[in-house]
């Protein structure tokens, strides 16, 4: 069996991580670390709840000056995976990023049609507001379920799978790097396989193909205008404070909030995914810290 390992980098991300984390879990995944910057919310005490349960792991680390969140976590990151998950396939996610099987019940599965691939891209489906001024009660997955129409370049957008060993130079939020780029290829969610070399070269929007099946990226990247101006004021991870451009701004929001694909996760994932979260809950014991409501529940 294929084993598998989950990072994310997170500033104040508190009401979701629940949920994120049973997703990762139900789905299969072996390991979960969360790599997480100066918090002003409770991050770190769910996260100490469920690191003492053994449900994951997490490293806390402030940025240093002029560094980059994203680079800085990543870097920690690689540490870890080289003491806890040596020849794990290792995916990268933010906390409103969703990897979704389509035909899989589990990554494992998933993992299984390709042979020995160095990576595994999959591209976003960027969902909207779905008119929710203000953040609903229940999970993300099912609150928020239309998206732009399938040729919004946003699409093109991907995110990667890839085997960590030896051949593996660094990865960023997107891509690995691996020694000889010009010598390999890398793969689309359903086995098509493009350069790894154009991974280096121009934004892979510029160039990548859409192929939502048999697995895609669900990605939250706004919600409701309140959780959106939330996001607004944590910043980037991929820029230094000292760098870090408006970016989440009001006409952003409004270029991705459409409602054009009906596109709702299963009722049956969306169950599942309760249970489990339920079933952490329980087992971190955060009902001594945490309401349910707050967490999706």
């Amino acid at each position: 069996m294929t084993r598998s390992t989950i990072i994310s980098s997170m500033k104040n991300e508190c009401p979701y991580i629940l949920e994120f984390v049973a997703h990762y879990i139900a789905i299969g995944f072996d390991k979960v670390l969360i790599v997480t910057n100066d918090n002003s919310d409770e991050s770190i005490l769910l996260l100490s709840h469920l690191k003492a349960a053994g449900i994951i792991d997490y490293i806390g680390h402030t940025v240093p000056d002029k560094n980059v969140p994203q680079r800085n976590a990543f870097r920690l990151a690689r540490v870890w995976l080289e003491a806890n998950s040596p020849g794990h396939y290792v995916y990268v996610a933010d906390a409103d990023e969703f990897l979704i099987l389509h035909e899989d019940s589990s990554v494992s599965d998933y993992i299984e049609r390709f042979d020995r691939v160095p990576a595994i891209s999959f591209n976003w489906k960027f969902f909207g507001s779905d008119g929710h001024e203000t953040r609903p009660r229940g999970l993300v997955m099912e609150n928020y379920q239309h998206r732009a129409e399938d040729r919004l370049r946003e699409h093109r957008t991907l995110k990667s799978m890839f085997r960590f060993d030896e051949d593996l130079e660094g990865f960023s939020a997107h891509f690995p790097t691996h020694k000889n780029l010009e010598a390999i290829n890398y793969q689309y969610a359903d086995g098509t396989p493009y350069p790894a070399r154009l991974t280096q070269t121009k934004p892979h929007q510029d160039w990548s193909e859409v192929h939502f099946r048999p697995a895609c990226i669900n990605h939250y990247g706004i919600k409701s205008y309140e959780e959106f101006s939330g996001k607004r004021l944590r910043g980037r991870g991929a820029m230094s404070a000292s760098k870090d451009l408006p970016r989440h701004t009001d006409e952003y929001f409004r270029k991705f909030d459409n409602r054009d694909v009906h596109d709702p996760v299963s009722k049956e994932h969306i169950e599942r995914v309760r249970g489990k979260m339920d079933e952490i809950f329980s087992a971190a014991k955060l009902e001594e810290n945490f309401d349910r409501g707050y967490l999706g529940l």
